[in-house]
């Protein structure tokens, strides 16, 4: 009788390609774990305080930088005495963290954010910070608005002003000789006055807002406050001097407009400058710089009451956006 063949060696002889792949594809899994944890950068957000502003902005950024290969913390100065701040990057948010983040030895890469330029630099004025910047291990994006955007804004609003005002306080008075140069190169001759807090704000004011054809509001949180800002509004509306701002809160209360930095666009640009960081080959820091994106509001009724025909917001700033074009 004829025998047939074992069964068993059929089964032995049949493919098994896919436990024969398993190896490599372990292998592969393994290899691109590896890699993604090679590429990962850890970042800080460090707030100054655990304030909705300071909150937004976190919020905004890591909404950004949802998807890059980021792994965020966020923590406040606060927290910094039970650990201290380990990450390839940090992110301040505000002035107080910024001087809190220098103070650690050593500085870690840092990125200052919702900053004045005025604080950034008082801050950063030593011995070391200066070569940290140069290295670009040390940056800021600044809260404030360059002065010829502010100034672009001013010729929009009143083409045909000549005299610009403006009053200056501890913190801008640094910028007095930049604002003038600025003024020059917009055919605008500078009225300026310097107020301290012992001054009568309406025997400083008033002259030199008379004089002015357009006044420009400095932002300065020392000189800044609500009594202030309400005194300034009363005179540039009684004299019937156009007030340009620095916040919407400005423009709110009778400024006629303003240009400044929103929590999202200041963490659309921030995210901008950790990608470009990210992708350096040496992980450099773009130059401390002013903000490219910026928000821009204006108050229709304090336009109505001086008579003056203003565009609406969205072309006033387009044409900015045009105009700093090369």
């Amino acid at each position: 009788m004829e025998r047939k063949a074992p069964r068993v060696r059929q089964r032995l002889t049949r493919p098994r390609s896919w436990l024969s792949a398993l190896p490599c594809c372990l292998l592969l899994w393994v290899g691109s774990a590896l890699s993604g944890a090679e590429t990962q950068r850890e970042i800080v957000l460090l707030k100054s305080a655990d304030t909705p502003l300071y909150a937004r902005v976190d919020n905004s950024l890591r909404g950004q930088l949802r998807g890059d290969a980021i792994h965020i913390h966020s923590r406040t100065t606060d927290t910094l005495a039970q650990a201290p701040i380990k990450a390839d990057l940090v992110v301040s948010i505000g002035s107080e963290a910024t001087r809190i983040a220098l103070q650690q030895s050593p500085p870690p890469p840092l990125l200052a954010i919702l900053i004045p330029a005025q604080a950034f630099d008082r801050l950063t004025n030593d011995s070391d910070h200066p070569a940290a910047i140069r290295v670009g291990t040390l940056s800021a994006l600044y809260l404030e608005q360059p002065l010829e955007r502010q100034l672009q804004l001013a010729q929009l609003i009143k083409p045909e002003a000549r005299n610009l005002g403006t009053a200056v306080g501890p913190l801008s008075a640094a910028n007095l000789h930049a604002l003038q140069s600025a003024s020059a190169r917009f055919n605008l001759d500078l009225h300026a006055v310097a107020i301290t807090p012992d001054d009568n704000p309406v025997k400083r004011l008033t002259p030199v807002i008379e004089r002015s054809d357009i006044f420009l509001a400095q932002p300065d949180r020392k000189l800044f406050n609500r009594g202030l800002a309400r005194w300034l509004l009363y005179i540039t509306a009684r004299a019937r001097i156009p007030l340009i701002g620095f916040s919407p809160a400005l423009v709110n209360a009778g400024a006629i407009a303003g240009v400044y930095s929103s929590p999202d666009s200041v963490a659309k640009e921030s995210a901008e400058w950790i990608r470009r960081w990210y992708a350096s080959p040496d992980g450099t820091l773009p130059p401390p710089a002013y903000p490219r994106l910026f928000e821009l509001s204006t108050n229709p009724s304090a336009a109505r009451s001086l008579r003056l025909n203003i565009a609406d917001p969205e072309t006033l700033k387009q044409q900015l956006i045009n105009s700093a074009q090369p």
